[in-house]
């Protein structure tokens, strides 16, 4: 039984928390976990912020 999700399955999953998600939240994974390449709607909420996203600005708008 697989522990990871396939690309396919992040690509959901992250859409869905990003529909949810307040325009001025976070999204925490863990610090080896990552959105790049599974999602554009999320940026890294800083350089040293391993592991912790926002949403980009046109995604908070809508999520707004």
């Amino acid at each position: 039984m697989p522990i990871y999700f396939d690309d396919e399955a992040k690509r959901e999953v992250l859409a869905r928390l990003a529909s949810e998600l307040a325009s001025d939240g976070y999204l925490v994974l863990g610090a080896s976990e990552t959105t790049t390449g599974s999602s554009a709607q999320f940026a890294s909420a800083g350089k040293d912020q391993n592991g912790v996203f926002t949403l980009k600005p046109l995604a908070a708008e809508a999520a707004a």
